[in-house]
């Protein structure tokens, strides 16, 4: 694993004050987890349980844009899984920003059972490692049905907006910027990578006009007559290259989506698989 940046050292007599600030108790135990790379991981034991301490980096590591408040990402996260869906998530059981105690954000989580898929994989059964691959694309499901009401950072409410293309477009400036102020060359200009953005998002403008504009179903309830006219224009333009002539629904990128999360794909590399009942090929 490479060496981290942003991890840095946090005293025993810290970690202590942390413990007693969340649960009134001193730790018992405290063993440094390593295998992730971006905050500093503690497996610290109570007297009832073992907990998960996670904490930020230092305010002083400049890290990506990306990455600004990305601990409170995580907590908020993490409850908000918990609340709408029935993945098994840690349950956060603390969360400071204070300040108080350390000049950074932690939290304490319930500690899971079992291993590390990452470090058992190579020696599990394949049948094994189907039933865990199914059960994360069921869980990857749920996920994947909460909607948010804007695009963007999830932890950074400056850096979001309502136009896809617009958000996207600032992300892209950020990490050109990001790499800029650390003198990392891209192999592809600025400008260009902008302009590519550009020409898809008016070409994606010219297919599905009516979806950009109102790109939720509930708002295309209020659009006029003539826009729905339109719409239903397009409709039937796109379903009549589709021999199903219908729209592809999720049941319809099942098959693809078990086929790419097997070992059945193992060799597939750098491929695009269009899911979309033959509507290129026509």
């Amino acid at each position: 694993m490479p060496n981290s940046v942003t991890k840095g050292t946090v005293t025993e007599e810290t970690i202590d004050r942390m413990v007693q600030r969340a649960f009134g108790e001193k730790a018992l135990e405290m063993q440094e987890l390593k295998e992730g790379y971006f905050n500093i991981a503690y497996r610290i034991r109570l007297k009832d349980r073992n907990v998960v301490l996670k904490i930020a980096p230092s305010p002083e590591i400049r890290v990506m844009s990306c990455e600004k408040n990305i601990m409170f990402s995580e907590v908020d996260s993490m409850r908000m899984a918990a609340k709408r869906t029935k993945v098994p998530v840690p349950r956060i059981l603390f969360y400071d920003n204070s300040g108080s105690v350390i000049d950074r954000e932690y939290f304490f989580m319930e500690m899971l059972g079992g291993q590390s898929l990452s470090g058992l994989q190579d020696a599990l059964p394949e049948e094994d490692k189907q039933e865990i691959y199914y059960r994360l694309g069921q869980y990857t499901r749920q996920l994947n049905h909460i909607r948010g009401e804007r695009f963007g950072y999830y932890g950074q409410p400056d850096r979001q907006g309502e136009n896809w293309y617009e958000v996207f477009r600032d992300m892209v400036r950020d990490t050109y910027a990001d790499a800029g102020r650390k003198d990392i060359p891209m192999p592809v200009k600025e400008e260009e990578t902008l302009a590519l953005l550009e020409r898809e998002e008016q070409a994606c403008a010219e297919k599905l006009g009516i979806y950009q504009q109102y790109p939720y179903p509930e708002e295309a309830l209020s659009i006029t007559e003539a826009q729905a006219s339109e719409a239903e224009s397009r409709y039937e333009i796109i379903t009549g290259r589709i021999p199903a002539g219908r729209w592809g629904t999720g049941e319809d990128m099942k098959g693809t989506a078990i086929f790419l999360a097997s070992a059945a794909s193992d060799y597939l590399c750098g491929a695009v698989i269009p899911v979309d009942g033959g509507y290129l090929v026509k």
